[in-house]
């Protein structure tokens, strides 16, 4: 499962309400890791089920397995591999013009998540003319 933005709430950094059963100024990302932890929890939940988030921070790989984000920056410097050596990191290579993008999951151990360019308007595309028999 891929927890798709899980690095923003919509405005929200902090909650600064007394009812939510929190400390007063709580940020916001915390419940996530609860999330996380209860979805664990759940009966049913198979041993080899993968939460992945997308563009964690650092402390949100407390209960993440695995992180995804896009690093197509020809000046990316992997920070997060640095902050924490051992983590699982996933980044898109698009299918276009994406050697930069192979060397750096080579180099610095990121997951490729193979994301073809514009793939989705081509499986549409057959998927079509599939269904119209042509």
């Amino acid at each position: 499962m891929l927890f798709d933005e899980c690095q923003h709430h919509s405005p929200t950094w902090a909650c600064f309400s007394s009812k939510h059963g929190h400390r007063y100024g709580e940020p916001t990302y915390n419940r996530d890791r609860d999330f996380i932890r209860r979805m664990w929890q759940v009966q049913g939940t198979p041993k080899n089920f993968l939460v992945a988030g997308e563009a964690c921070y650092d402390w949100e790989m407390e209960t993440y397995q695995l992180a995804y984000f896009r690093s197509e920056n020809k000046n990316h410097l992997p920070l997060a591999r640095y902050l924490l050596p051992y983590s699982q990191y996933m980044t898109a290579v698009t299918g276009f013009n994406d050697r930069n993008m192979i060397n750096q999951c080579l180099l610095y151990r990121y997951i490729i998540s193979y994301e073809p360019y514009n793939s989705k308007d081509v499986l549409m595309t057959i998927l079509i003319r599939l269904l119209m028999g042509s």
